[in-house]
């Protein structure tokens, strides 16, 4: 609406204008309704290329990073079983899916715990719409993105 809006003020401003002899207002009318036009156009874009990118969840006024993602590498971290945590989330609308990784102390654990670790984060909140806790043998300190905790 608000497109709508501004763009019928700047087309009846240019008609205004011509008609008290500004012949160039009409120009200026048609290129702030093209600006207008262009940056909806690339806002649009963006939005969606993030969508297609699964972004990283970002605070719903897009200030920063959402800390939920922290809060639950913490909260797997504090498991006694666990040695560290490295989460990994995406956004899809107002859902999260996801991935926590984790290094079991002493090398193993068995499938229970794991599951009982994936109720566990799936309770933390309720955006967190599918999670699978998953072992393994270490964490590289540089590969993907995500969010790291050690127990």
């Amino acid at each position: 609406n608000k497109a709508d809006w501004l763009t019928g003020m700047a087309a009846a401003t240019g008609v205004l204008g011509i008609a008290f002899g500004r012949w160039w207002a009409d120009a200026v009318a048609a290129a702030v309704i093209s600006a207008d036009i262009l940056h909806d156009g690339v806002s649009n874009v963006r939005n969606a290329v993030a969508d297609l990118m699964d972004t990283s969840p970002s605070k719903v006024d897009g200030s920063g990073r959402d800390p939920l993602p922290a809060r639950v590498a913490n909260e797997v971290a504090k498991l006694p079983w666990v040695e560290r945590a490295r989460v990994r989330f995406r956004e899809e609308g107002h859902v999260y899916y996801g991935e926590v990784f984790v290094v079991p102390a002493g090398g193993q654990v068995d499938a229970a715990r794991l599951d009982e670790a994936t109720e566990m984060v799936r309770r933390l909140d309720w955006r967190i719409y599918d999670v699978v806790v998953v072992a393994v043998g270490g964490l590289n300190e540089h590969e993907g993105e995500g969010t790291d905790a050690a127990g």
